[in-house]
């Protein structure tokens, strides 16, 4: 069955982590485990809040490609530089 490409980010200049999480079809865990590693990069204006800018949401969807033609829900880095990343949902 086809996965569902992510769909186009809403005009909004900053993202929640649920909110690229839902955007991007990966858990909540996985988006604070790429702000951890730095793999993506996002402000803390609060204790507990995060933000993420426009622009790192629009690389990150233009970074992963999710792989129409496959029968499990792989997530594929177009990146040629890395090694294909496994869906982490």
């Amino acid at each position: 069955m086809p996965i569902k490409k992510p769909s186009a980010p809403a005009q909004k200049n900053v993202y929640t982590i649920a909110e690229v999480a839902e955007l991007m079809q990966f858990s909540d865990q996985t988006i604070r485990e790429w702000i951890r590693s730095g793999r993506l990069h996002a402000a803390r204006p609060g204790i507990r809040a995060w933000r993420i800018p426009r622009s790192e949401v629009e690389r990150l969807m233009r970074q992963f490609e999710v792989g129409e033609n496959t029968e499990s829900s792989q997530v594929y880095n177009t990146d040629t530089t890395e090694p294909p990343m496994p869906a982490l949902v």
